[in-house]
This record gives structure tokens, C-alpha cells and sequence, in this order.
């Protein structure tokens, strides 16, 4: 047979497999993926904070020391006084509680000045973010921050740990977390005693866990004037049944529908305390954070009603971005001092054009700058893609961009708008319904292509040709269902898929945009070259599925790794669809043997029949 047109016929196939695949997962799961809808508000409880003694109490301040610097900043010499001391928070249990600090300012103040008191995350101390706490310094306000509870030169009481951090077995004052927010209340006294500091201009900003005290805080203290969360965010349900790394550090014992998990969410979820949020509020989050999901952002950003400026980082997870130390300074004058507040207002429209259905997105910004619209589809662990809009002379802020994704689906999208001193805003996410016509045109193109290879001889769909793809059909439904039925189990909490974990993780191990469509593209070249009975199908399902074990292997031990470091405790258990995934090809191979025997058997068979039949004749 002419191995040009079985090579052009193997293409063919690929090529009707994969566009297949494209146009079924827009019919299939989307993502990012809802598990668990928001709390109703008749389920959280938050009116037991009594912050009387965080205003009132004696808070024995003890000076460790007091220092001077000069700090590189902007490319000039910024002199700053550090003053380093403790205080005393509370007395939880007859034991003292001391909270370590520092206040940074700069030498030549000489009216009181806006402040903020900037919150760690889990695991860090505050002199991890010492070169943020001088930036912000050197612009005039007043910085302070600690070490919270449990962290760094505090009073190692109470603990910080997965076992205490969210534990709530006999009241919301067992939880760490709540030391945490009582501490900062305190730190907060302390800022607002100082002469330097304008009390009418005091935020509290925090990342991670330093984010959820900052809208818990900003909620119930009526002193907080501003709230920076960062890379936080609630409906902790949602977070915790994606199998996200908040998991990690929440009591392993507490399960999905039990009290003590549904205390945590009465207690300490922030969708309970945003409807009390009346500051100005400047939230910034990355769209792949491992700790919190994008659809529990989403529904954080929707639930807020105060004045609200977002900084979206694409492609970013559960880190501090190098570019919110300017966005914290810009916001912080612009709030306090110039009293306004960046905007971008997003309208959209699906309109249907010759190469697909696109959405043409509009944005109206408050200042100029450059626009980029952010998007992605909805495979799972898709890569956001940037596209720059383009400006109209006037009105000066305007901007349009259509949006073409490759694939048909929901797709996801904000616009970012760079100003011309570097900082950044963004408009919440939206979601429309895009695609282009690639994958339709390439199944009718390659249905085509297949018409005229059954036409030249080269495939025939005849019965023994089906019955010899059995072992094939029966492997690549194995590593379908590999994918979508749970890879890992967190005991209790969530089951996730290969698909889910994806989703949130592929990102963080260089998986995310590729890992997913090489699949595909490998399983239809097996089932493409086991159609055309090429001698080498199997080694090619052998070398192309060896890798991709390798790589699940890797993920399972590593996401395995981090429970065991943080929760003390391996919660995790391999799926069933991690099961599947492993035995896909030597099941493939088995059974391929197996009916091999049995087609030279009963080909033999029907051979001496004939044989017999002739001879009697």
C-alpha cells in the first residue's frame, strides 16, 4: 500500500479525532468548576466579637530598640526610623499573650499621615516582607506590623498549626485565627496612639491569612478606614471541596458536612462579614491561587458593596506579586489624600462572525494607560491569554477588543488596565459563550477525508476491522474515565479529578495549557495507527504513556508531600481514576494479545472448515 496516502490517511484520522475531542469538551464540564455554592446568610454567626478590651486594655508596650536607615527607593536615599517593641495583647487561658512589632516611618513627617498595619500569611513573620513594610514607608505613611500569633518573636501561645489554626471544638476562641484578628484589634490601638498617624486614614492590609483577618477586622472595628486583602477570599466550602492546599491546614479530623466545618464557616468565613464592610477596598489576587480557587474569589469580589479597586494578576498563584507594593502606595494617596478611586467599567456582546462566535468586550477607564484584555477557555488548566485593546482618540479611556478563543465554550474574562507609572487595576470577571469554527471545519473536513480514504480502499469499516480495536477502545475509555473519576481523595473532604487537579495545580507544575491537549493528541494518534494495523501502535501508546505515569507520579507524591508537611498528616488517597490511569495501556496490551489468539484461532479454525468442505466436494 502506498505509505504516502496511509500517512495522509493516519492525519486524517488524528485530525477527526481531535477536533471530536474539542467540540465535545465544549459540551462538557467548563472550568473553573463550582463545587459548592455560597453559604446562606442565615448560616453564619459573627456577632460574638466584643472588641471593648482591644480598645481599652493596658498594652504594656516594651521598646526593644529604635533605628535608623537610609533606604534605595525610587533612586533616591530615604531616611526612615524604625522602632522595634511588643505588646500585650491579651491573656488567653492564664498565659500572657506578646505580640513582636515594628513601626516604620520616615524622618521628616510633620503632620499625621495615613497608616496601615500590614498582616503576614500562614507560616511567615513579618521580617519576610520587611523591603514591602520600607516602600511603603518611603512614601509617607505610617507602616506597622506583626508578628502574629503563634509566628516569628511572638509568644509562641497560641499556636499556629493545621490542628489550631481553624480549630473550633469548644468555641470560635480556640481558633488561631481568632487570636489573630484579636492581636491585630490591639495593633490597631497601638497605630492610632501614635502622633504621626491619621486616624481618619487607617487600613489594615494582609496576605493570605494576613487577608482573611483584614476582612474579618475591617468588618467589626469601626476604626479601620481601608482594607487591602490579598490573595484571600471566602466561601471556604467551595475552596475546601476542590481539594485546594486550604485543606492543608485545617484540622484533619473535620469533614465536609460536619459541625465542627460548618462552625468554621459560621465563624470565620469573610462572606459573613462582607455585608458589614463599608471601607474602601483594594483586593488583589492571582487567577491560579492554589489556596483559594477563582470561583471562591468570584464570589468574594461579588459579594463586596463598598467601593471597590481589584488588581487580577493572570497566571499568578498563592504569592506576593512584586507589583502591589506600588498599587498599595498609589491606592493608599489615592484613597486618603486625593480622595478618588481608578474604575473600569466592561460591557460586552456575542456576535457571530465567518471564523466563529467571538465576544466583543468594551471598557471605559477612569484614566489612560494600556489595555489588555485577559482571558481563557474553559478546558481545564487553560492558560489566561493577553491581548492589548485598542484606544479611541476620544473619549480618552475607551477601549474594545474582540475576543476569539480557539475552542467553543465559556470563556472567562477581565480587562487590565497599566497605567503609565506601572500600576494596575482591573474590572471583575466576566463570561460569555466564544469559539471559533476551527474544530466543526476540521470534523467536516477530516469526515470528508475519510469518505474518499473508505473510497480508496485504504480503511475499511467492516466488522473485523471494529472487533481488532476493541483492545484500543477499551484502553482509551479506561484513560477517559481515568481523567474524569477521581485521581486523589482528601480524606472527608474531596474527591479530585485529573481534570480538577489541573484545574488548580497545573499551573503550578508547569502543566497548565499543554499537559492536556499532548494527551489527546497522543490518544488519537494510537487509535489512528491501530486503525491502520501499524506494527509499532502499541510501542507508541507504551512511549507515549510511560512519560505521562511518570509525570502523575510525580504529582501524586509531590501534592502527596505537601499535606504531610503541613497537616502532619498524609490525607491524601490515590482514586480510582489514578488506577485506571495506570493500568490503561498494559490492559490495552493484555487484551490485544488475548484477541489476537483468538482471530488466528478462529481464523484457523474457519480455514480447516473450508479445507474439509473443499475436499469433501
Amino acid at each position: 500500500m502506498n505509505q504516502k496516502l496511509v500517512a495522509f490517511s493516519i492525519a486524517v484520522m488524528v485530525s477527526f479525532m481531535a477536533s471530536a475531542v474539542g467540540v465535545l469538551f465544549a459540551f462538557g464540564p467548563s472550568f473553573p468548576e463550582r463545587t459548592t455554592a455560597p453559604p446562606l446568610e442565615s448560616e453564619f454567626e459573627t456577632g460574638y466579637w466584643d472588641l471593648v478590651d482591644a480598645y481599652t486594655a493596658p498594652l504594656d508596650i516594651r521598646n526593644q530598640s529604635t533605628t535608623s536607615i537610609l533606604f534605595d527607593y525610587q533612586g533616591e536615599s530615604i531616611a526612615l526610623v524604625e522602632w522595634h517593641f511588643d505588646f500585650l495583647s491579651e491573656s488567653f487561658r492564664g498565659r500572657q499573650v506578646r505580640i513582636n512589632s515594628i513601626v516604620l516611618t520616615r524622618t521628616n513627617i510633620s503632620e499625621p499621615r495615613p497608616a496601615v498595619l500590614f498582616l503576614h500569611g500562614y507560616g511567615e513573620t513579618y521580617s519576610m516582607h520587611i523591603q514591602t513594610l520600607r516602600r511603603i514607608a518611603s512614601e509617607g505613611t505610617v507602616v506597622m506590623a506583626i508578628d502574629q500569633p503563634g509566628s516569628g518573636n511572638s509568644t509562641g501561645y497560641p499556636s499556629l498549626g493545621p490542628r489550631t489554626f481553624l480549630n473550633v471544638s469548644t468555641g470560635p476562641q480556640d481558633a488561631s485565627l481568632y487570636h489573630s484578628v484579636w492581636a491585630a484589634a490591639r495593633a490597631v490601638t497601638v497605630l492610632e496612639s501614635l502622633p504621626e498617624v491619621d486616624t481618619s486614614a487607617t487600613s489594615v492590609a494582609g496576605v493570605s491569612m494576613g487577608g482573611l483577618v483584614t476582612f474579618i477586622l475591617s468588618s467589626i472595628d469601626s476604626r479601620v478606614d481601608g482594607a487591602v486583602p490579598m490573595m484571600s477570599g471566602g466561601n471556604f466550602r467551595n475552596s475546601i471541596t476542590s481539594g485546594s492546599l486550604l485543606n492543608s491546614v485545617i484540622e484533619p479530623s473535620y469533614a465536609i458536612g460536619s459541625d465542627e466545618l460548618d462552625n468554621i464557616v459560621k465563624w470565620f468565613d469573610p462572606l459573613g462579614y462582607i455585608p458589614s464592610l463599608t471601607t474602601p477596598v483594594l483586593m488583589m489576587f492571582g487567577t491560579d491561587d492554589q489556596f483559594f480557587p477563582l470561583i471562591s474569589l468570584m464570589d468574594t469580589v461579588g459579594a463586596i458593596e463598598s467601593t471597590l479597586t481589584l488588581n487580577i494578576v493572570p497566571n499568578w498563584g498563592h504569592i506576593y506579586h512584586s507589583s502591589w507594593t506600588l498599587e498599595i502606595n498609589k491606592w493608599i494617596s489615592e484613597t486618603f489624600i486625593h480622595e478618588t478611586s481608578p474604575f473600569v467599567d466592561v460591557s460586552y456582546s456575542e456576535q457571530a462572525s465567518l471564523l466563529g462566535g467571538g465576544i466583543h468586550v468594551t471598557a471605559n477607564a477612569s484614566t489612560d494607560g494600556t489595555a489588555l484584555v485577559c482571558w481563557r477557555s474553559s478546558e481545564p488548566g487553560s492558560v489566561w491569554e493577553l491581548a492589548l485593546m485598542s484606544s479611541t482618540p476620544e473619549p480618552n479611556g475607551l477601549y474594545s477588543r474582540w475576543v476569539l478563543p480557539l475552542a467553543p465554550g465559556r470563556t472567562l474574562f477581565f480587562v487590565l488596565v497599566v497605567e503609565d507609572d506601572g500600576t494596575r487595576f482591573s474590572s471583575s470577571i466576566y463570561q460569555g459563550t466564544a469559539g471559533s469554527i476551527l474544530f466543526p471545519l476540521g470534523m467536516l473536513l477530516s469526515t470528508l477525508g475519510i469518505i474518499v480514504i473508505v473510497k480508496k480502499g485504504v480503511w475499511r469499516p467492516d466488522p473485523i476491522v471494529f472487533i481488532r480495536e476493541i483492545p484500543y477502545l477499551i484502553g482509551v475509555v479506561m484513560i477517559f474515565l481515568g481523567m474524569i473519576l477521581p485521581f486523589l481523595s482528601i480524606s472527608g473532604r474531596a474527591s479530585l479529578s485529573l481534570l480538577g487537579f489541573l484545574e488548580i495545580y497545573g499551573d503550578s507544575f508547569l502543566l497548565g495549557g499543554w499537559f492536556l491537549p499532548a494527551i489527546m493528541l497522543g490518544i488519537c494518534l494510537v487509535l489512528s495507527l491501530s486503525a491502520f494495523r501499524q506494527s509499532f501502535q502499541f510501542r507508541f501508546a507504551a512511549m507515549l504513556w510511560t512519560p505521562v505515569l511518570l509525570i502523575l507520579a510525580i504529582l501524586y507524591v509531590a501534592f502527596s508531600g505537601v499535606f504531610a508537611l503541613f497537616a502532619d498528616i498524609l490525607l491524601v488517597r490515590t482514586g480510582i481514576g489514578g488506577l485506571l490511569l495506570l493500568i490503561a495501556i498494559p490492559m490495552m496490551q493484555v487484551l490485544d494479545k488475548l484477541l489476537r489468539k483468538q482471530i488466528e484461532k478462529t481464523t484457523e479454525l474457519a480455514n480447516r472448515m473450508l479445507s474439509t468442505s473443499s475436499n469433501s466436494s
